[in-house]
């Protein structure tokens, strides 16, 4: 799904392409990344129907008609693991900016996780100078909501994107692990330009969304330069696809 905002960065719901190109608004981060394709997240998203598929009862149903089901079924279980996510990444804001939430009104399952970003934000987080702040830059003509730019308690000036997805058994090392992906580096140098260039530091941290452990991917800046490179080329394609000003 694509999301524009307007040159005030303001989201407009359900604006599109068209919308865009009449009223002068800006494509997301996310929107303008979309346009390359996603190995991990397609590869997720199959998973989810081969699962669907798997665990599928015995039925009368014709097979168009199974197959037509199964893919329903597997949207719906990834739409729910995207939810949890979002969720997650709602919760995190909270401590954040020095705002209590009450734990009682969320499901084990996803408070172990949140405890875990939590204890992490508390032990390294100064405090936070912007968080879920909507963003427009002219110059490039797009728009974002960087996750969080906060000071380290190391003293360094840094943005922060949260990711969230489920953490696998490696079954020789036995131990949880976690995949990260091209295009959060993109995102990462995005918002970057969105905030003025302004950090010193960038991190991703992944947020297990089905157990109590987090991992932090941290980027040399010669990595974001690169990847601020590959995203305004990937921009300029998409503007020039879509007929964007």
């Amino acid at each position: 799904m694509s999301h524009w905002y307007d040159k005030e960065g303001k989201l407009v719901l359900d604006a599109t392409v068209k919308d865009a190109r009449k009223h002068g608004l800006y494509p997301s981060v996310t929107t303008i990344t979309h346009l390359i394709d996603n190995y991990g997240l397609n590869l997720w998203k199959q998973r989810q129907a081969a699962l669907a598929g798997y665990t599928f009862p015995v039925s009368p149903l014709s097979d168009k008609e199974i197959v037509a089901k199964i893919i329903e079924d597997g949207k719906e279980e990834a739409g729910l693991k995207a939810d949890k996510g979002t969720q997650l990444h709602s919760m995190v804001e909270r401590p954040l900016l020095g705002k209590e939430i009450n734990l009682s009104e969320y499901p084990e399952d996803i408070v172990k996780p949140f405890l875990a970003a939590k204890e992490w934000i508390h032990a390294n987080v100064e405090h936070t100078i912007e968080c879920e702040k909507s963003q427009v830059s002219e110059e490039h003509g797009f728009a974002g909501t960087p996750d969080a730019l906060v000071k380290l308690k190391t003293g360094e000036l840094t943005l922060i994107d949260w990711k969230t997805q489920g953490t696998k058994e490696d079954e020789e090392k036995l131990y949880k692990k976690f995949s990260s992906y091209p295009e959060w580096k993109w995102q990462l140098a995005a918002c970057h330009i969105l905030t003025g260039r302004v950090a010193e530091k960038w991190i991703n941290v992944a947020i297990s969304s089905n157990e109590a452990i987090i991992k932090v991917y941290d980027y040399k800046k010669e990595k974001i330069e690169e990847a601020e490179g590959i995203f305004l080329s990937i921009l300029d394609t998409f503007k020039k696809i879509n007929k964007l000003n």
